[in-house]
């Protein structure tokens, strides 16, 4: 999925951004670090389970974009969350 793509599907599932940035903010409230990935599960999980299931499928490709996305829009939260260190390999870009 390009970014294009991706800005494309949390455009087309509101409900699933809306989904994820409560739940950021539920973690954030506590005041304790955080990774994205989970926020992702979490919506992953009550959208599978929901007996109102809204039809979208959280794609791990998406998790990326919305945790910066929120990060942009929510900079008071950055010292919270948790991001993976990138490893280098070399001259591989």
């Amino acid at each position: 999925m390009n970014y294009q793509e991706k800005i494309e599907w949390l455009e087309n599932n509101p409900t699933a951004w809306k989904a994820f940035k409560n739940y950021a903010f539920q973690v954030a409230s506590t005041g304790r670090k955080f990774g994205f990935k989970a926020i992702a599960e979490r919506v992953r999980w009550d959208s599978y389970f929901s007996k109102e299931n809204e039809g979208f499928k959280w794609s791990n490709s998406v998790t990326t974009h919305a945790g910066r996305k929120f990060i942009e829009l929510y900079p008071q939260f950055e010292d919270q969350v948790s991001f993976k260190e990138f490893k280098s390999y070399g001259n591989v870009k």
